[in-house]
């Protein structure tokens, strides 16, 4: 089954080992599905300062704030130097419309360059319920990671993409959740 994901980490985790930052998927780049707003060639100039603050800076200079950038909430104007690839990248956010990519064109990317043990690092895994079912998985994300599992249905023939509104709303559900307490 081939279903999306998400691991959620705790804050300031893996830090540390942060090799390349980037503000959109750059396999998307690379496959020249930003066209005509960001092309191949454009992914050198992407890339951030490799450290998790940039990706705070950018979320700022672009969404104001992390509620935004969740929902995809553009800042609507902003001064950025005429020709640059920081407009043509503001002006791929500000796409509107059918587009042949999800919320790649958003997802702030993150390279490390060594592995990250998973142990206390994660605050929630979202998943298949029919993951969870599985005696190593539940084993490994309780009690090898110890996180708690966030599970979501699917449906026999759906699509992998018909999950990603899914795996999003039980993102935010727990984060709402965790405001409230």
């Amino acid at each position: 089954m081939l279903c999306p994901v998400c691991f959620v980490f705790k804050p300031r985790t893996g830090s540390w080992v942060v090799h390349r930052v980037y503000p959109c998927d750059t396999g998307a780049v690379a496959a020249d599905r930003f066209h005509p707003e960001i092309l191949t060639i454009d992914l050198a100039p992407l890339a951030l300062e490799p450290q998790i603050e940039s990706a705070r800076r950018l979320v700022s200079l672009l969404f104001e704030r992390n509620s935004d950038y969740f929902v995809g909430k553009v800042v609507q104007t902003h001064a950025f130097t005429p020709g640059s690839v920081g407009v043509r990248f503001h002006a791929l956010l500000m796409r509107t419309g059918p587009v042949d990519y999800d919320d790649r064109k958003s997802a702030i990317e993150v390279q490390v360059n060594q592995t990250i043990a998973l142990r206390d690092q994660l605050l929630f895994v979202v998943l298949p319920k029919e993951f969870l079912e599985e005696t190593a998985i539940r084993d490994a994300i309780i009690n090898v990671w110890n996180c708690d599992p966030v599970i979501y249905a699917t449906f026999r023939g759906d699509t992998p993409a018909s999950y990603y509104a899914v795996v999003r709303e039980k993102v935010r559900e727990r984060f709402t959740e965790a405001t409230r307490i």
